[in-house]
Order: C-alpha cells, then sequence, then structure tokens
C-alpha cells in the first residue's frame, strides 16, 4: 500500500476539485462554503480516491459527524484513521 502523504492528498484535491490546497490559508476554509463551493460529488470522489489507492476505510461516524468541512478535518480524520502522521 502506499503511504499516504500531504503532497498526495493535495494531489488528489487538485485532480477532482482543480483547488490547489498546498496554500495554507485554503485549508481552513469550509469545503461547502461559498469560497471554495466543492459540490458534495467531488468529495465523494476524493473520498473513493482514498479508499481505493490508500486502503482508508473512514467510519460512518466521521462523515456523519461532520469531521469532513475542512481539508484539515480530512487529513486529521485519515491520521487517526491510519494512526500515522500525514506529512
Amino acid at each position: 500500500m502506499n503511504k499516504l502523504t500531504l503532497q498526495s492528498l493535495c494531489e488528489i484535491f487538485l485532480r477532482r476539485t482543480n483547488i490547489d490546497f498546498k496554500s495554507n490559508s485554503l485549508r481552513e476554509q469550509e469545503l461547502f462554503g461559498s469560497c471554495l463551493d466543492i459540490k458534495p460529488r467531488e468529495l465523494l470522489m476524493v473520498y473513493m480516491d482514498l479508499k481505493q489507492k490508500y486502503g482508508i476505510s473512514f467510519s460512518e461516524t466521521d462523515l456523519l459527524e461532520k469531521k469532513w468541512l475542512t481539508f484539515n478535518s480530512i487529513v486529521e480524520t485519515v491520521e487517526k484513521t491510519c494512526e500515522y502522521s500525514v506529512q
């Protein structure tokens, strides 16, 4: 299995949303907010990429409790799920 890095996560988001999260200023913006306006289907594709490429399975609780609101919150969820730091 490949190790997920911050750069690879940024690349997934760039491919799926056309937003470059290499800029720290965007990482705390709400994904569905007016600034980023990411569509749910695009975020679903990010989810599927993470699941397929890295074998990451997220709990329904994480998704239902809105822990996927920002880029940084996704990084935190990945770190918790995989038990390693995304660098």
